[in-house]
This record gives structure tokens, C-alpha cells and sequence, in this order.
């Protein structure tokens, strides 16, 4: 019997490792042209966007419309005069001819585009609707072939949808050879009839629906089995119903390899995470026990075959608690190596923040409690965090009256150093970053510094990352991290280069004008091999259902790559979203240079944003020398299903880890 049930589960678990590289996502309601570039080196391969037949007089208020007396395409939804700057067309065939994006669009992954046609009239109705429609498709079919070809581009774009009642005259046939989507009429799924027009329908595309697609896994999805495009189910966010119809996939024995993909509105990260026990691709494991407070984290070992992380959080009846993870790579999947109660050093009431201690015999951690300003280091025994020797206070600086403080362990040509980063009293200057020499991290000497990060500004949750192994340019390169105390669900960031002759560059300059990092708080960096990732909560989503689609009338007015502006004015933000950013540390130079309204967006496709979970305080992590992105943060204690962004199944409260591969960086 135990041998039935082993090769039961091997059998099922065989059956899911098969089929992981096939479930996957289509980015849905992309019409905003702003982010393609950014969700094509994220990985988009299918991009579902609208174009919304519209009378001259609506295109003619359209700043981009390019009105016509047939009308206009507009890239929206749902058609209003909230907005005036919607994309056309026009704008996707220059899109295509762009010599900037060639590069993107001759990569080996072909990119496709799904072309939902809003307010398409009944063609073969002779009105004069449709010969209008099909004078403006026509020209459109024509200037997208003609630059698919001369630009040798590896892009198709196929529509969605012909109707049944384009199967009544020749409209049926023209725009050849562009695929159609289909979207239920089972005399259409059953042949490839090109005089009836049903060869064109290859597309399967239908809406959420359990029995519906438990009967197309029982026909074995009809002809499209065989069909080279993907099947595709739209527009699932939570991740249980992620999981319930990747289930049904999989059960029905069918690996479809061109892909089984969900139209998703979320960001990659996020459906990875969302996904991962299903594809086995990314990481969404909860360990520990429910109800903890803020997690902080340290990065103990990586490797390539795996890496080793620690994490400390204080318990519900207010112990504190370790927990020691082993993750598998490239996958992110985590295991629970030991946990248990920690001994906290004297001198210390609460641990803010850790970090491994580098160039050591054996892995040892740096451990800081913001509120007594003191640091002890910890050595990991049996798996354990064990106290050294006991705190030692983090060291001042002279007239500084310290209000928020942060260190990091880091090293200076070749021999251990603090990097300390502290704000409060201290005349012109808010926040200030000083480099202390020590050996063991109990008795410091000045070193470099202090050098002001941020002029007269009162700062709070400070935080700060040191890369183990930083750029050429830098012999010590941070990411300071922090809130202004007056300021509510606003980040910041300051990046600092500091060179072998003690030059010390930061940026923005300390008098500059102030730019938000982000929307959101609890802003905290990782930094590893030259990249930086931060992560933060209290954030929203750049792409959800109502925003791609216009279903709120809060959603009207902007785009989504100006959604901040809601942010910014009386949109209520989710106070449990998490939000990402990732580039190397050389682009956010750039980045916190150029100011603006606000430094991150999920439509810049050099410092990639966007977001990846619901919880709190979340830690980043670089894994695999900064190629895989990973998070611990506090877990929702409870579901909340009516979350636009995409709802996570609750676990209590517990810590989690997410993980998932990062495409290749831009520089």
C-alpha cells in the first residue's frame, strides 16, 4: 500500500514539474505604451491591449487620436473624456518601428498581440459603422504588416475577436494571416475549415468559470491542443484561484506547450510569487509561528547550489523567536533548517535589524536595536543566533543628538568597517552616513566621514544596506533608506559611492529638492553584485482589474503610468501591498539625479517597480550573486478577497518568504 502511494505521489508530482513551464501569465490591459518596455524585459511575451472604436468627433479631442471622418482606434477600455491623451493605433505601429525597441522585439521569444476590439460593429451589417471599421482596420492591418516585415521583427498581432456573424460574408477572410480568438462556439473548435473561416480561430479565450474549463480539460481543449498559440483564461488575480485553475490544468494531462496563461493585470512578480506552488518556479513559503511583529532578516551564505538566511521577529506574547531557512535555487524553495527562541545580548531589549558580518571564518551576524542605540554581534550555533559578548552602544557623532539609527557591516580595503547611518539634531544637516574602523565590531575609530545625506530634514525609519561587493567605481556603496517624520505613506532614498580616497558621492545632493523613492512605507534595500533591491509596503498596484479596465471613476482620469497622481491626492491605498524596485546601483544613481514627481514607476524600464505580494514589512534579499529577488515579510493574518491588486491566501500572520527569477538588468 505505502508503495501505491509513493508512486501515486511521485506520479502527481512528476506531472506538475512537467507542466511548470507551461502555466504562465499574458499581461492584460496594457494601453499604456509607456510600459511595454519595461513588461517585455520583465518577461511579457503576450500583451492583451484594447483598441476602442470611436466616432472623429470623440478622436478629435483626443490629443493623440488622429481623427479621421471613419473615426479613430483608442487604447482604452472603457471610452471617456475623464482623459484626453489615450494612445491610438498610430502609436502601436510607431511602437513597432521604433529602432529603440528592435531589440526587444527581434528576441528569441516571440511577443504577441491580442487586440480586443471594443464597440466593433456586426461587419458584414453593411452599415456604415462597419464600413468605417473595417476602411480604419484595414489601414491598420496594412501598416503593421508592412513594419513587422521590414523591421524583420519576431511579433505577430492577432485579433480578439471575429464574431459569429463575420462568418456571414467575406469579412471573414480578410486580414489574413492574422489568427482570431475564440471564445466559445464549439462548431468553430472542432475543425480548421478555412472556406468557413473557422481556421482562423486558434486563440482559445474564455472568462473565469470552473465547469466551463473542466469540460474543456475533459475534450482535452478541442482543436487547440494542436494549436501553436496559447490557451488562455482571463482574468484570475487572487492566487487561489490561480492555483484552482492551474489545478485543473494540470489534471487534465494535457501540457500545452505554446502555454496555458492567465490574463493577468498584476505585475510578473506577483504571479510568480502567486503561482509558485503550482509551477515550482518562484518561492511562497510561511514558516514560523502566526501573529509575529516586524521580521528582519539576514542573507547568511548564497551559493549556487543554495542559499541560507536568518530570520528574527518577536512572538505574539512578545519573545523572541529565529528562524533558521535553507532555499533551494534557482527556485526559491524554502525549508525550515531549525527554529526556536533567542537569547537576546545585554543590552539589548529588541533587534531592528541584521546583517552578516563579511569576511569571517564562520557566518556571524551584526545585530542593531534602533531604540537603545546599541549593536552586538551574534554567531550562528547550531543554527542558532547566540550573543557574543554583550551590546556595545553604536557609535556617536559629535554634536549629534541621535533620534534614528542604522548601521551595517561592510568592509575597507580589505579590513572590517561599520557604515552608520544616523538623523537627528544635528544643526544643518537631518541625516548623516560616517565609515568606522574596527576588528571585532565592539571598539570603532572614525574612518571616513560624517558626510550629510540629507540637509535640514527631520527623518525617521532609517535604513541602511552596504553591497559585499560594489561596484569598481565605489570601495563602499550603500543605499540609505528613510521617512520624514511629517510626512505619512511617503519613501525616500539617498545612494552613496564612497571611493578608495575617501570621496564620498551622494545621491541626490544633500540640498536638493526632495523626490519620493515611492508611495507607500518601511522602506528597506538590499544590495548585492552591483544591483539593489528595495522593497516597501503600504504601496498600490499600477496595474489591477479596475484600473485596466476603467471601472472605478477614480481610475479615469490618469493613465497608468501617471496612477501615482491618485497616490499622491485621495486615492486610499491598500495598506498591505508590497512593491518592488530593482536595477543596478549605477541606474538608480541616475535615477534619484533626475527627480521628477517620483523616482520609481512601473513603466521605467531601466530601475524595474512594481509589486509583488500583500503583507508588512517585508526584508529584501539577493540571491544567486543578485540574479534572484526575495522577500520576508509579515503575512496577512487574515484574507481579504475584494483587494483589486490581487489577494494572497492568508497565513496568519506568519513570516513568509517570496522569491522568483529576475530577467536580465538593464544598464
Amino acid at each position: 500500500q505505502m508503495m501505491k502511494l509513493f508512486v501515486a505521489v511521485l506520479a502527481v508530482t512528476a506531472c506538475a514539474a512537467a507542466f511548470s513551464s507551461t502555466i504562465t501569465w499574458e499581461a492584460h490591459g496594457r494601453d499604456d505604451l509607456r510600459e511595454w518596455r519595461a513588461g517585455l524585459i520583465k518577461g511579457d511575451s503576450y500583451i492583451k491591449i484594447d483598441l476602442n472604436f470611436q466616432p472623429e468627433v470623440f478622436c478629435r479631442l483626443q490629443a493623440r487620436g488622429r481623427p479621421t471622418p471613419a473615426g479613430c482606434f483608442m487604447m482604452v477600455h472603457t471610452a471617456t473624456l475623464e482623459n484626453r491623451n489615450f494612445n491610438s493605433s498610430w502609436d502601436v505601429i510607431a511602437f513597432l518601428n521604433d529602432t529603440a525597441n528592435e531589440e526587444l522585439l527581434r528576441a528569441p521569444t516571440r511577443r504577441y498581440f491580442q487586440l480586443c476590439l471594443k464597440n466593433k460593429p456586426p461587419l458584414c451589417s453593411g452599415s456604415t459603422a462597419a464600413k468605417n471599421w473595417i476602411t480604419l482596420f484595414d489601414e491598420f492591418f496594412a501598416a503593421a504588416q508592412s513594419v513587422l516585415t521590414a523591421r524583420e521583427l519576431n511579433a505577430e498581432l492577432y485579433l480578439d475577436a471575429f464574431e459569429d456573424s463575420d462568418q456571414n460574408c467575406d469579412v471573414i477572410q480578410r486580414w489574413r494571416p492574422w489568427v482570431s480568438t475564440w471564445n466559445g462556439n464549439l462548431s468553430q473548435a472542432v475543425d480548421n475549415d478555412p472556406a468557413r473561416g473557422n481556421d482562423r480561430f486558434q486563440v482559445a479565450n474564455l472568462g473565469e468559470g470552473e465547469q466551463q474549463w473542466k469540460d474543456m480539460a475533459t475534450h482535452r481543449y478541442y482543436k487547440f491542443i494542436n494549436s501553436s498559440y496559447a490557451i488562455i483564461l482571463y482574468e484570475p488575480s487572487d492566487e487561489d484561484k490561480l492555483e484552482l485553475y492551474s489545478d485543473i490544468y494540470i489534471g487534465s494531462g494535457v501540457n500545452h506547450t505554446p502555454g496555458f496563461r492567465f490574463a493577468y493585470n498584476g505585475d510578473p512578480a506577483m504571479f510568480a510569487v502567486y503561482t509558485a506552488s503550482r509551477t515550482g518556479r518562484a518561492s511562497h513559503n510561511a514558516f514560523g509561528v502566526p501573529a509575529i511583529a516586524r521580521p528582519v532578516t539576514a542573507l547568511i551564505e548564497d551559493a549556487a547550489f543554495g542559499a541560507e538566511f536568518v530570520t528574527v521577529s518577536q512572538a505574539a506574547n512578545h519573545s523572541w523567536i529565529y528562524s533558521h531557512i535553507a532555499v533551494a535555487l534557482p527556485t526559491g524553495q524554502a525549508t525550515t533548517a531549525s527554529s526556536g527562541l533567542l537569547a537576546l545580548a545585554a543590552g539589548q531589549s529588541a533587534i531592528s535589524s541584521i546583517s552578516l558580518i563579511p569576511a569571517s571564518s564562520q557566518p556571524r551576524l551584526l545585530a542593531v536595536d534602533q531604540s537603545a542605540g546599541s549593536l552586538a554581534v551574534y554567531t550562528l550555533t547550531g543554527g542558532a543566533p547566540t550573543p557574543s559578548a554583550p551590546a556595545v552602544p553604536v557609535p556617536t557623532l559629535p554634536g549629534w543628538t541621535v533620534t534614528d539609527t542604522a548601521a551595517a557591516p561592510g568592509t575597507w580595503q580589505q579590513a572590517p568597517v561599520l557604515v552608520h547611518a544616523v538623523a537627528g539634531s544635528g544643526g544643518a544637516c537631518g541625516l548623516a552616513i560616517a565609515v568606522w574602523a574596527t576588528t571585532d565590531f565592539t571598539a570603532f575609530s572614525p574612518a571616513i566621514g560624517p558626510a550629510c545625506v540629507r540637509a535640514s530634514a527631520s527623518v525617521c525609519n532609517v535604513s541602511i544596506a552596504v553591497d559585499s561587493a560594489p561596484a569598481p567605481a565605489c570601495a563602499i556603496a550603500a543605499v540609505i533608506t528613510y521617512s520624514l517624520c511629517n510626512v505619512t505613506n511617503r519613501v525616500y532614498a539617498s545612494a552613496v559611492c564612497i571611493t578608495n580616497d575617501k570621496n564620498v558621492d551622494i545621491t541626490p545632493a544633500a540640498d536638493s529638492a526632495l523626490v519620493p523613492f515611492g508611495v507607500g512605507s518601511n522602506l528597506r534595500a538590499a544590495l548585492a553584485s552591483g544591483v539593489v533591491l528595495t522593497t516597501h509596503d503600504n504601496a498600490f498596484c499600477w496595474n489591477s482589474f479596475l484600473r485596466d479596465d476603467n471601472q472605478a471613476p477614480r481610475y479615469l482620469k490618469n493613465m497608468a503610468c501617471d496612477a501615482y497622481r491618485e497616490g499622491f491626492a485621495s486615492e486610499p491605498n491598500d495598506p498591505s501591498t508590497l512593491a518592488y524596485t530593482v536595477g543596478y546601483f549605477s541606474v538608480l544613481q541616475d535615477r534619484l539625479r533626475s527627480g521628477g514627481d517620483l523616482i520609481t514607476s512601473a513603466c521605467d524600464d531601466r530601475l524595474l517597480h512594481g509589486t509583488y505580494d500583500l503583507g508588512t514589512y517585508p526584508t529584501p534579499l539577493l540571491l544567486s550573486r543578485g540574479t534572484m529577488a526575495a522577500s520576508v515579510h509579515v503575512s496577512l493574518a487574515a484574507s481579504a478577497p475584494d483587494t483589486d491588486c490581487g489577494s494572497p491566501v492568508a497565513q496568519g500572520g506568519r513570516a513568509i518568504l517570496d522569491a522568483w527569477a529576475l530577467p536580465t538588468l538593464p544598464h
